[in-house]
């Protein structure tokens, strides 16, 4: 991290696309893509894959930056449709706002590891110096003032769709340390932290 107080955060923009699968009305899942649509400065871009994974290595030193990168994550409801291929409509969730499936609520929160070691979206934990903000129901931003060498972590987002009881569908893609030369900084998954 540059000790430059003037120093603006590197940022990446990307729209998450949901893809509803009907097991049945009372067992909705997803499948997401991902698309990068801005990054700043401008070696920030083409760093997402449609999985959601971000490549953060061989970045150019920038003195005008830090090595804090803040993650926006626009919502894509445009391929959210019914078993009939009517529109659905879906939103990040609210505040408060309960997954059902643990200790969980809300739009988003950070994982923590189970048992066995592996990230588990059921373990919230709080990750010194990050901060996940709902700016809308669209929008969700991950605020990123951690030290280069801080330890991985994933995270979980909540998606509701309104007309379905407020049912609830949990993404919960990894992010691992952003000194892991030759790896991904965040691995997109859909069906475990």
């Amino acid at each position: 991290m540059t000790t430059d107080t003037d120093a603006m955060d590197r940022q990446i923009t990307m729209t998450c696309t949901p893809v509803l699968v009907w097991n049945s009305a009372n067992d909705i899942g997803a499948t997401f893509t991902f698309a990068q649509t801005n990054g700043v400065p401008d070696p920030m871009n083409g760093r997402v894959g449609s999985d959601g994974s971000i490549n953060l290595t061989a970045l150019p030193h920038d003195d005008s930056y830090s090595d804090n990168i803040d993650i926006t994550i626009m919502l894509d409801t445009s391929r959210m449709v019914d078993q009939n291929g009517n529109p659905v409509a879906g939103r990040w969730a609210q505040p408060g706002e309960f997954s059902g499936t643990g200790p969980v609520t809300g739009y988003g929160w950070f994982c923590g590891t189970d048992a066995n070691g592996n990230y588990s979206a059921a373990v919230p934990i709080t990750v010194p110096d990050m901060t996940f903000v709902r700016v809308s129901d669209s929008e969700l931003v991950i605020d990123d003032d951690t030290p280069d060498d801080a330890p991985g972590y994933a995270y979980a987002m909540g998606l509701v769709l309104p007309n379905y009881g407020n049912y609830y569908i949990t993404l919960d893609p990894r992010i691992t340390t952003k000194t892991s030369v030759g790896t991904n900084f965040m691995l997109g998954e859909t069906s475990s932290c």
